[in-house]
């Protein structure tokens, strides 16, 4: 388990693991077997708290800076692409066996104690591997031109005008 990533309520503050609330081992695992599968379905981010049983749990995680207080994860959209390079359609996530294991991401988040505030950070997963969700990511100008149009698409939200 990457540390530093759980589930948290934004309502009551009850954390859990994420084997407790997907069944997943992991935010690695529960990003690449589920959210990118989904075509990076944004309502599997919040889901009911164990504890006061509101819609309300979301991944919780800090920033690199350890002084830095935790962020709700509130929108997480990525370049999945085939092995040739290709980007997938969302259409063909659910469908295709093998994914380019390199998935870059733009995270949207909150921080804990600065609700409405939105920071967006760039993380990628390297199939199950989470260390890429604590590197630096270098995209091209395309590849952010594609992430800002599936985050717009899976959000309604444009980031630029």
């Amino acid at each position: 388990m990457l540390y530093g990533y759980q589930w948290r309520c934004t309502r009551c503050g009850h954390g859990a693991t994420f084997e407790d609330v997907t069944g997943d081992k992991g935010v690695a695992r529960f990003l690449w077997y589920k959210l990118i599968r989904s075509a990076w379905d944004q309502t599997l981010l919040v889901q009911d708290c164990l504890a006061c049983g509101e819609h309300a749990l979301r991944i919780t995680y800090r920033y690199i800076q350890q002084d830095c207080p935790a962020a709700f994860a509130h929108h997480i959209v990525g370049l999945a692409r085939d092995e040739a390079g290709c980007l997938l359609p969302e259409e063909a996530l659910g469908r295709v066996q093998k994914i380019d294991p390199y998935v870059p991401m733009l995270w949207e988040s909150q921080l804990v104690n600065a609700p409405g505030t939105s920071y967006f950070a760039f993380k990628y997963l390297e199939r199950c591997n989470g260390g890429g969700l604590k590197r630096t990511v270098a995209l091209t100008a395309a590849e952010l031109g594609e992430v800002f149009a599936l985050y717009h698409k899976r959000t309604g939200q444009a980031l630029f005008t």
